[in-house]
């Protein structure tokens, strides 16, 4: 291994300690009010490494953002389209349920992430990463529901509302 890639692996693995470190503060502390002076101080680093890796505090809301998008597509997305599709909606519950459960808290400072932050202070390419991950999971739920719809075994209502009543439920439940 070259040292350019090294030190690009370095790079990423300190990135990654960072948003780790982020999500503890966030954990101990609402999500507004932990400072990048904070997560400097946690990590023990100087704010230009910070700032060499993220600009503002809402690039560090959308790498957690993009993170539990990517590990919800990842899930939604390894239900075998082969099953029943009235199973499929069961294992698409269970998907998103599982998650809630094993890390309510984690969920909580995803959705403060998602409240919090400002996209005009972002990369236009994080934005559209951020708004490609949203659709796509949405994607994936609307197609499930809109198969159950055309075999009648949903009420015959547009798919938007079924998805919309289903994230009611979820966010109901939490």
């Amino acid at each position: 291994m070259g040292t350019s890639e090294r030190r690009a692996r370095e790079f990423q693995e300190r990135e990654e300690k960072i948003i780790q470190k982020a999500i503890e503060l966030f954990l101990k502390h609402e999500v507004h009010a932990v400072s990048t002076d904070m997560i400097v101080q946690a990590m023990e680093i100087s704010r230009g490494t910070l700032y060499n890796h993220f600009k503002t505090k809402d690039e560090i809301y959308a790498r957690i953002l993009i993170q539990s998008y990517e590990q919800g597509i990842e899930k939604l997305s390894s239900i075998d389209d082969q099953l029943p599709l009235l199973e499929q909606l069961r294992e698409m519950a269970n998907c998103y349920f599982q998650s809630y459960l094993a890390t309510p808290r984690l969920h909580t400072i995803i959705d403060q992430c998602e409240r919090y932050i400002v996209e005009s202070n972002l990369d236009v390419q994080v934005v559209k990463k951020l708004e490609f991950l949203r659709n796509r999971r949405m994607e994936i739920t609307k197609a499930t529901i809109q198969r159950t719809i055309d075999q009648e075994l949903f009420v015959d209502i547009p798919v938007e509302y079924a998805n919309y009543a289903g994230w009611a439920m979820l966010y109901g439940a939490f």
